[in-house]
């Protein structure tokens, strides 16, 4: 079975050529590789500067 790599950029997220914020594997299985997350928006903008909640919630919202 051949292997099937999909990279994926969503148009909200920051866009870098030298790395995928998903890359899926398909094969005998998938599996989903998630980049590493940071707090900011769609503007490149740090969202809740030192609290850690609406950290959290903006890194979930990049993740949705």
């Amino acid at each position: 079975m051949e292997n099937k790599i999909q990279h994926i950029n969503p148009n909200e997220l920051i866009k870098n050529p030298a790395f995928s914020q998903i890359i899926t594997t398909e094969g005998n299985g998938k599996t989903i590789y998630i980049g590493g997350q940071n707090a900011v928006n769609g503007n490149g903008e740090i969202v809740g500067k030192n609290d850690v909640l609406q950290q959290t919630e903006q890194v979930m919202k990049n993740l949705n």
